[in-house]
């Protein structure tokens, strides 16, 4: 029999071989395997909108081979060299990447934003003024959730519509899809409003007498003199035929039941130079004086009035606001009776002033009621 003898040392070699090969290409070579060029799969994100709730977006490369980074944006050349890099602000972000092999590849992410807010409005109601034991329904538009709260009390209340019962300024917090507010107000009166101790009606007259306007900036109807008829009468002398001053007939009181034209003693306690509680301004573009503060105020228009100056009556804006009282005068020498009026007005070098003045009773203006 033939038997071959081994040498040890060639199974030793052997061995060695078998076990680098692993590792290299054959037996007997020495050097690792050429390094690799990087490869990049991705920039992954989990969003790539900035939002008024997203306010920051981590970006982390995917790949192969990759040894180093660099990140920069038209703004910024070097933003970071991390796998992740952190963004806050919309841009087009570039990462640089080194392989194995010392070349680069580059990849590209485009990051927009959108914390445009919501375009929130409140539908107008037909009035702002709470009827007695009544309450207003407001609603809310241009968000995909709404709270309301006001200036009176802590209530709080979540959804697009509320019924409020509360006089007060209501303000509505809407938050868009992109998680972005806007808020909206609106104010919301009762009939009457206390102020200096004398309780008004927060509307003048309306059109037709014994009602009241739809709301605080409505001019309402325009009345003569101690006439609750809103027709315009050229020889309308005020029932002072007899020379006689006197007040308001309470069968021509055009107020609503429960009130009457207010005396001049009324506007005077009402509204007070020092300090000053009344100012000039506008709500929802009409023109007038505001008196008082807050929730304890009212709101006079502007309403213009009526002169004698032709067969129909000329109408006449000013930025003044002239309102009946319930007292009159008569002009010397005649029987022809002047209405006294309470004047909120501005002087020509635009300093306000307060005074009453005794136009004609054909004269027409609006009528602001004082509660019995």
């Amino acid at each position: 029999m033939y038997m071959t003898k081994f040498n040890l040392r060639n199974v030793v070699a052997i061995a060695i071989c078998l076990a680098v090969t692993t590792f290299f290409s054959s037996c007997g070579e020495d050097t690792p395997p050429a390094p690799q060029p990087p490869t990049v799969s991705a920039i992954e994100a989990e969003t790539t909108v900035l939002t008024c709730t997203v306010t920051s977006i981590a970006l982390t490369v995917t790949g192969e081979n990759m040894v180093s980074f660099r990140w920069s944006s038209s703004a910024n050349p070097n933003l970071g060299s991390g796998r992740t890099l952190t963004v806050t602000e919309p841009a087009v972000y570039t990462v640089v990447v080194t392989g194995e092999d010392g070349t680069t590849v580059s990849s590209q992410i485009t990051i927009t934003e959108n914390v445009t807010p919501p375009d929130v409005r409140i539908i107008s109601p037909a009035t702002t003024v709470i009827p007695r034991d009544g309450s207003i329904r407001l609603e809310a538009t241009g968000g995909v959730s709404f709270v309301w709260t006001n200036n009176v009390n802590s209530e709080v209340v979540q959804g697009a519509n509320i019924n409020v019962t509360v006089p007060a300024v209501y303000t509505v917090t809407a938050t868009g899809e992109n998680g972005c507010t806007a808020t909206a107000e609106i104010t919301i009166i009762g009939e009457t409003v206390t102020i200096n101790g004398v309780v008004w009606a927060t509307r003048n007259v309306g059109v037709m007498p014994f009602t009241f306007a739809d709301n605080p900036e409505d001019f309402g109807g325009l009345f003569q003199w101690n006439n609750a008829n809103p027709n315009w009468h050229p020889n309308w002398d005020g029932g002072i035929s007899d020379g006689v001053p006197r007040s308001w007939d309470a069968d021509n009181d055009p107020c609503p039941e429960g009130f009457r034209v207010p005396t001049n003693a009324d506007f005077i306690r009402t509204v007070t130079n020092s300090p000053r509680n009344f100012q000039w301004t506008e709500v929802n573009g009409v023109s007038g004086f505001r008196v008082g503060s807050g929730v304890n105020s009212m709101f006079l228009p502007a309403a213009g009035g009526k002169i004698q100056s032709s067969s129909d009556g000329e109408f006449v804006e000013a930025p003044s606001t002239v309102y009946w009282t319930n007292s009159s005068r008569i002009v010397q020498g005649t029987i022809l009776g002047e209405g006294r009026v309470f004047t909120l007005g501005e002087h020509p070098t635009q300093h306000l002033f307060v005074h009453t003045a005794t136009p004609r009773v054909t004269s027409a203006y609006p009528v602001r009621c004082v509660a019995k």
